[in-house]
């Protein structure tokens, strides 16, 4: 509400109740809710309201009958005859009998309905009676009969017998009706009041005797009208009659004169009265048609209206009002004409709301209090944001004051942050900014105080914070900069220190306890000192108000920030209470105690009661509807009959605290619907579970099928609708309750078959339920597998079954952590992967400024060296490629990492796009020719301009273009193809790369532009590449507004097309350049694939001179290392694994350098080839490459590799490193000519070297004492060549086959003598495989150096003959 509407002084605002109950009351009596056909009502005009025993509220509609649960609005189908849409759906009354069944008054006769079946009866009350009889109301006689007032007179029936007794109007019988057209009825022990279309009537039950009553417009005594519309009788017997046109009447019991209420003589606001509904304290709720609602008093008969206001958004919807009932827990509910249900609940309401209200003058300024004080005479005082009001609860009115800017002896401010009253009854109020004002005696103008800069005796500051009188009647005050006195003599002030003063309490040693920013200050007014308690928890937090208790040792406290406390004086130390015990927040904004050991407290989340002794909290906030749960600090006050009031953002919440209890009655639950398989289910669904309604069922047999079900649930408390929290328990499936907050359905899913029991409770805020417990019983049958005949089934199928399990189980078991392995490969390889890309991202932009140091010095030498054909030339050359391969590579890494980041812009520009393919292509003529490669360029017009980014065009044609050479073989073919897409709107040009290469197979070429990958049968031609290149190409066509496909075959080639358009209007204006730069050509492109039969390559001829195998697939490394080595060694290269064996096995070289990854064979395999083939596994293989992890490392080793060698590296250190391995294979060889001369002993041997020997030792000790075994027989054993064996056994011994053969049967000749077997020296000769005993003696004295006869003497006279001559 704006301002300038307060811009009186004061006025007067409407009237404001007060009983003897309470101080105050709220406005929220005219507050209603409203529920409509949005809400699921079946039709907004409302003729009657009932609420049942079980707690649910009917309402009967033109359009039929519905129940609420507080949640849901049911619209129960009531018309049994189909075919008449129209007939039987209006509802006139309700009526619940005994047994629940709820008699229903409509249109088309009487209806029963069974809550339990959810079945609907009708009821014959005449037969043979062709118009329709409409019932209007219904009164209950006994247990067993009612009277139903109907269209057709008056029935008595039963629902045993039918119609008992009948009355209707006859023109020849003067006792009998007035009218047929029973409108309302009224039962007493003695008669039934009937009001008809045609006047009121009595009904003596025992006599049967029927006495009339008419309106008479002479005589002031009579009924008031003669169109009854509602009757009503009260506690002791008195009659009310409401009427059409006429007004209210009363006859009080025993009376025969009517006593007429209407508008003229009374506030009864219209004089049609359409229903009269009568409290249980005896008053009068009247629901006029036109003039709103009226409440009459039992006992003074005085009538409050409450109408529909425009201004008022929560009024009533309208005047015009059918029905009203106020139900057993005194909600008031009211049934309108077209509007819907409206609905009050103000009644229950423990807390009251003073508020400002825009459809009534009668309120306070304005919503939002900020402080609030009860004075001496009675009157309530209201600081708020905008202004001051005053309550004066003799007249019932509020006044107020504001601001008025034309107005110099006005409110000052309007925000008033504190009111006193001092001890001569003067009224003081603080503002914020505004200074003080004290209201004048007139009580129409203030007195200003505020502060002057250039008066050190004005108020410290403007911003008045609050009031104190102390024992000497001196008045503090405390400003946000310091304490002041007030001096009345001079009317000025005295500042005390600077600190910021939120709240002032007096000792009774006259002291002030002060609430300041962080702590809280005494000041001595005697010697006018401070003592300061400060604690870090309060920090920079305002502590909004102070409490003494009684003995004065401790100070209580609120903080806005960290929550509530005592200070202890004794010990000076402070004690915190926070939102960790229980508070709802730290921000706590007032407290309140009446004496006892507790204190209310309110927050900015609501209001506590705590518990000093026990130092509790019990939260109220949501258990009884708090109406405002932010509060402002020191916005409180105890009123007359110890009821308290805290001021928040909506106004001034009042209850008396002996109104709340620790334990709410809890509400009535309810089942609402039970669905399956998430479908409702009801009595009449076919194969429902439900024999009667789920709302009074007390079991559920469920099908084995049916084990996924949930259960909707209510709470019927119409007082907090939808504030309900809940708790349910699944008894033999869950042991302990669950907390489910405000949800209403349960879902239970795969339940075993078994008894259950379904429990739901509501719960307070403190989470405790003591109250109603609602439950059912749910039993779910067992599914067929577990009856006997099919266990028996089972058993036997298990013994069939057994057989496969092994086979099967363990298979599929071991084929899914094989699965689980391999998907966390792929995890961890991917992962790897986008590591490895940010890591090359950030690698090329640090590249780009050394590599380009290098480049362009390097290219200043070459142009500058005169030797055309020098060795420093050659190298030149090569470091001046390998900058550009690496430069491109930079720039392809940071286009990538501009795509993903969204950065990298398109530039196009005019172009003559076959000069922007040709000056690609030339790059790779060169290669073509040298590998034989027919490379052709196809396009129809010599020239063809169009809009394109030069750049991102030779970017996705290099890529695709060095894609196509790396996979196509020796005279292959490789095609680029230019056309329009469209050859008549020449609006798209498509390029295509057609090579007839190794092909991609069809079910990869769905992943093939998906960053890193490769397809298998590619990494083995280019195992160095990343999988990034198709990614990229596949992004810059994108980029470049295109798309791009792929057509290919195994084994026959690919075609890569992309499509662009080539029209400057199909780009955006911030993508075109019309000044390009000019671009560098291309170098000539070298993609490693020179093949090469390399031949021995030697500066040396040396007989002796080292052979050394250099395997690498990069052809430049390769020639850079047999360059080097060629001068000290013979050097054989090969291109990869698969060549170097072929190598190895013509040239038996002294070391094989290989390098790991390469094509068709790596180095891996390469190397287990060599060891695993005797014929080279003594060949020292020395591993080259640029992967350096040691786990590569020790797999490189521990298949036979000597030594690794990382990449980049020293030629100088690699050729010693050579030369090294091989000087020292050689001393070993040496050593080993000389160890094996003795027998080996030791079977534990691991070397390739020593197996060997070993096996031909176990050889020759099978085949030594045979004459006939010689070199040939001894190859064919060992299964090798005799120029195999014949190497392997110089190089080990030193031997050829012969002499190898010859020696180990002398060392067995030795051995025999040793043993002294008494053999002769010819039997000897003869057991070690000598024909001949003279060439034994030769051949034993050349090794020995004696002869068998002198060993065999000597070897007696020792003891001892060493096997090993010297």
């Amino acid at each position: 509400m704006s301002h300038n509407f307060f811009l009186l002084l004061f006025f007067s605002f409407g009237f404001c109740c007060l009983t003897n109950a309470q101080y105050i009351e709220d406005q929220s009596s005219s507050d209603f809710f409203n529920l409509t056909t949005e809400n699921g009502l079946s039709q907004n005009t409302v003729n009657t309201i009932l609420k049942d025993k079980s707690g649910y509220l009917w309402f009967g509609t033109d359009d039929g009958l519905n129940r609420y649960n507080s949640y849901d609005i049911e619209v129960i189908d009531i018309n049994q005859n189909k075919s008449k849409i129209l007939s039987g759906k209006k509802v006139y009354d309700l009526y619940e009998d005994k047994n629940s069944l709820l008699w229903i008054g409509t249109d088309n006769g009487l209806k029963l309905y069974n809550p339990i079946s959810k079945k609907v009866t009708q009821c014959d009350l005449f037969k043979n009676f062709n118009n329709p009889i409409r019932v209007y109301c219904i009164e209950k006689e006994n247990d067993s009969l009612s009277w139903l007032g109907t269209s057709e007179g008056l029935v008595l029936y039963s629902l045993k017998l039918g119609v008992v007794d009948n009355y209707r109007h006859s023109i020849n019988t003067p006792n009998s009706l007035s009218d047929s057209e029973i409108l309302s009825l009224a039962n007493d022990s003695i008669g039934l009041w009937i009001g008809t279309q045609n006047g009121l009537n009595q009904l003596n039950k025992k006599s049967k005797q029927i006495t009339r009553y008419f309106h008479d417009e002479n005589d002031k005594n009579s009924v008031a009208g003669n169109t009854i519309k509602s009757l009503s009788i009260n506690n002791t017997g008195d009659l009310w009659v409401g009427t059409v046109q006429g007004g209210l009447s009363y006859l009080k019991k025993g009376d025969i004169h009517f006593k007429t209420y209407n508008t003229e003589n009374s506030n009864l606001p219209h004089n049609d009265v359409f229903d009269i509904f009568q409290t249980k304290e005896g008053n009068l709720w009247i629901a006029t048609n036109g003039g709103g609602l009226s409440k009459m008093d039992k006992s003074s008969h005085t009538l409050t209206t409450i109408n529909r206001n425009p201004d008022h958004i929560q009024s009533l919807v309208t005047n015009s009002l059918y029905s009203v009932y106020e139900d057993r827990e005194g909600i008031l509910w009211v049934g309108t004409y077209a509007g819907g249900v409206c609905f009050n609940t103000s009644k229950n309401s423990v807390f009251k709301l003073i508020r400002h209200q825009a459809h009534d003058k009668n309120s306070i300024i304005e919503s939002r209090i900020r402080s609030v004080l009860h004075d001496n005479k009675n009157n309530l005082w209201f600081g708020t944001w905008g202004g001051i009001s005053v309550f004066n609860p003799k007249n019932k009115l509020y006044t107020s004051y504001c601001h008025e800017a034309d107005n110099p002896s006005s409110l000052s401010f309007n925000t008033v942050t504190s009111i006193f009253e001092d001890s001569k009854g003067n009224m003081w109020f603080g503002t914020y900014t505004g200074g003080i004002n004290l209201l004048a005696p007139n009580k129409k103008s203030f007195f200003h105080y505020k502060h002057n800069s250039n008066d050190i005796n004005s108020i410290s500051n403007n911003n008045i914070y609050c009031f104190a009188e102390d024992n000497n009647k001196k008045l503090w005050i405390g400003t946000q900069t310091g304490l002041n006195l007030y001096n009345p003599d001079q009317n000025n002030f005295k500042k005390y220190s600077n600190i910021n003063v939120r709240d002032i309490k007096v000792t009774k040693n006259n002291n002030l306890v002060l609430a300041t920013v962080g702590g809280i200050s005494i000041f001595n007014t005697t010697t006018e000192t401070f003592k300061d308690f400060y604690s870090n928890k309060l920090e920079s937090f305002p502590i909004s108000q102070v409490y003494i208790e009684n003995n004065e040792e401790l100070v209580w406290f609120c903080s806005q920030g960290s929550g509530m406390g005592y200070l202890d004086l004794n010990n000076q130390e402070f004690t915190f209470f926070t939102e960790d015990d229980g508070l709802p927040s730290n921000f706590v904004s007032s407290m309140i105690s009446l004496g006892d050991d507790v204190f209310w407290v309110s927050t900015f989340e609501g209001l506590v009661k705590f518990d000093k002794q026990t130092q509790t909290f019990e939260n109220f906030s949501n258990t009884y509807k708090l109406p405002s749960k932010q509060f402002q600090p020191k916005a409180s006050v105890i009123l007359p009959n110890n009821y308290i009031g805290f001021g928040g953002s909506k106004g001034l919440v009042i209850f008396h605290p002996d109104s709340i209890s620790k334990s709410k009655k809890s509400p009535e639950i309810v089942f609402s619907s039970l669905k399956i398989d998430n479908k409702n289910v009801n009595v009449n669904t076919p194969n429902s579970p439900l024999s009667e309604s789920i709302t009074s069922i007390k079991q559920i047999n469920l099908k084995a099928n049916q084990k996924d079900f949930s259960i909707d649930f209510a709470a019927l408390d119409f007082n907090n609708q939808g504030g309900n929290k809940y708790a349910y328990i699944l008894e033999n499936y869950m042991s302990e309750w669950v907390n489910i907050g405000t949800t209403r359905s349960i879902g239970f899913t795969n339940l075993n078959h078994g008894d259950y029991i379904f429990k739901v409770k509501a719960i307070n805020i403190n989470n405790n339920a003591n109250g109603n417990i609602k439950s059912v019983k749910i039993s779910i049958a067992p599914p067929f597998y577990f009856t006997w005949w099919f266990k028996a089934f089972i058993f036997i199928s298990l013994i069939v079954v057994l057989y496969y399990y092994n086979k099967y189980t363990i298979i599929s078991t071991k084929q899914k952590n094989e699965n689980e392995l391999q998907r966390l490969k792929l995890k961890s390889e991917e992962d790897f992967n986008q590591m490895r890309f940010r890591f090359f991202t950030y690698i090329s932009h640090e590249l780009r400024t050394p590599l380009t140091l290098i480049s362009d010095p390097v290219s200043q030498l070459i142009k500058n060296t005169k030797d055309t054909k020098g060795k420093d030339l050659h190298f030149l050359q090569l470091i001046d490629k390998n900058v550009f391969r690496l430069l491109r590579l930079a720039d392809q890494i940071l286009d990538i990492s501009k795509l993903d980041g969204d950065t990298l812009s398109l530039q196009v520009s005019k172009q003559n796009i076959i000069k922007c393919i040709e000056d690609t292509a030339n790059a790779f003529h060169e290669f073509a020719i040298q590998n034989e490669i027919t490379f052709k360029f196809h396009y129809q017009n010599e020239e063809l301009i169009g809009w394109v980014d030069e750049d991102k065009i030779e970017k996705i044609l290099y890529n695709l273009l060095s894609n196509a050479f790396k996979f196509t073989v020796k005279k292959g073919h490789i095609e680029i193809l230019l056309n329009y897409a469209d050859e008549e709107s020449k609006d798209y040009i498509t390029i295509s790369v057609k090579d007839d290469g190794i092909g991609i197979p069809k079910n990869k070429l769905s992943k093939i532009f998906e960053g890193f990958y490769q397809v298998e049968s590619a990494k083995s031609l280019n195992p160095n590449g990343a999988g990034i290149g198709l990614d990229y190409v596949n992004r810059l066509v994108k980029l470049h507004h295109g798309k791009i496909s792929v057509d290919s075959e195994l084994d026959m080639g690919s075609t890569f097309s992309f499509t662009i358009p080539i029209k400057k209007e199909l780009y955006e204006p911030k993508n075109i350049r019309n000044h390009p730069p000019e671009r560098a050509p291309l170098k000539p492109i070298n993609l490693v694939k020179e093949d090469t039969h390399a031949e021995i390559i030697t500066k040396n001829n040396n007989r002796n001179t080292p052979k050394v195998l250099v395997v690498e697939d990069d052809f430049d490394i390769r020639a850079y290392i047999v360059e080097a080595l060629s001068v000290k060694f013979k050097v054989i290269e090969a291109p990869n694994g698969k060549e170097g064996l072929v190598k190895a096995l013509k040239h038996f070289p002294d070391l094989i350098l290989s390098d790991t990854l390469m094509p068709i064979m790596d180095g891996i395999e390469f190397c287990k080839h060599i060891k695993a083939n005797e014929k080279t596994n003594h060949i020292p293989f020395l591993f080259l490459s640029a992967w350096s992890s040691d786990e590569f490392k020790i797999k490189g080793l521990s298949i036979g590799a000597i030594d690794y060698i990382q990449k980049p590296f020293s030629i100088q250190i690699l050729e010693s490193r050579i030369t090294n391995i091989i000087e020292t294979n050689k001393k070993i060889s040496e050593k080993s000519k000389k160890k094996v001369n003795f027998i080996p002993e030791d079977k534990n041997i691991d070397s390739t070297d020593d197996l060997f020997i070993k096996k031909a030792y176990e050889v020759l000790d099978k085949n030594f004492d045979d004459s006939s075994f010689n070199a040939s027989k001894f190859k064919e054993e060992m299964n090798m060549s005799h120029s195999g064996l014949y190497r392997k056994l110089t190089q080990l011994t030193g031997q050829s086959s012969n002499e190898f053969i010859r020696d180990y049967r002398l060392k067995r000749a030795t051995q025999i003598i040793k043993q002294n077997s008494g053999l002769l020296i010819a039997e000897v000769c003869i057991k070690t495989g000598f024909n001949d005993p003279k060439y034994f003696s030769k051949c034993f004295k050349q090794v020995y150096d004696m002869t068998p006869s002198e060993f065999t003497k000597k070897y007696a006279a020792n003891d001892y003959v060493t096997d090993d001559p010297q």
